[in-house]
């Protein structure tokens, strides 16, 4: 059995004092052009550039287009002030099963984890011992990937709610505009490391939201 140590009694109001607000998306000046593009291609795999591939003026403007929407619909809705408790624990149990990379950068993935669980999703300290098991163990394969991804798709299925599953239009683009706030929260924070970034972008995989 787990569960042991909880101090009995009221929850101290000293502790909740300690629980950063949930940072602000409007007024960044991260948002810029550049950073939607980021955004868009971070989360959603669309790239506006590619020189892999040509692209016609009119694909590429569009491509900027819906980019820069994505970032105004973000820092307009701020997504994860929206979040209810429940899902911002999921979001962040989805994040401990992917944070570990297969370069096993342990220290910063659970840095970054730490950084996403109270500064962005508002979580208290001490929700940290429940995380910690998430992150184990650490993926060797990227059969591991894969399989930690799985893991993380449950938490965003269960947040749904009312059959609306990583396969509906909705549940995408709420998660999208979800990790876009957090992406652009770490770069606001200058945290948005190479590290944060493939973080992130399993924990897209995992939200169903679609790559390329």
């Amino acid at each position: 059995g787990g569960g042991g140590g909880g101090a009995g009694g009221a929850v101290d109001s000293d502790a909740l004092a300690t629980t950063p607000p949930i940072p602000t998306l409007r007024g960044n000046p991260s948002s810029s052009e550049a950073l939607s593009e980021a955004v868009a291609a971070a989360v959603t795999g669309t790239h506006t550039h590619a020189p892999h591939m040509e692209k016609t003026s009119e694909v590429k403007k569009a491509a900027k287009a819906k980019a820069a929407q994505l970032l105004k619909d973000i820092v307009d809705e701020e997504p994860l002030k929206k979040l209810a408790r429940a899902e911002r624990q999921a979001v962040a149990g989805a994040l401990a099963c992917v944070v570990v990379g297969l370069d096993g950068n342990v220290e910063a993935a659970q840095a970054f984890l730490m950084l996403v669980m109270m500064h962005m999703l508002g979580l208290e300290p001490s929700y940290a011992s429940a995380l910690e098991p998430l992150t184990l163990p650490h993926p060797e394969t990227l059969a591991d990937v894969e399989s930690r991804q799985d893991m993380a798709a449950g938490s965003f299925a269960v947040t749904a709610g009312g059959g609306g599953g990583p396969e509906t239009r909705e549940h995408r683009e709420r998660w999208t505009k979800v990790l876009g706030a957090l992406m652009i929260a770490a770069v606001a924070a200058k945290a948005y490391t190479a590290n944060a970034s493939a973080a992130l972008q399993r924990l897209a995989g995992a939200a169903g939201i679609p790559g390329g």
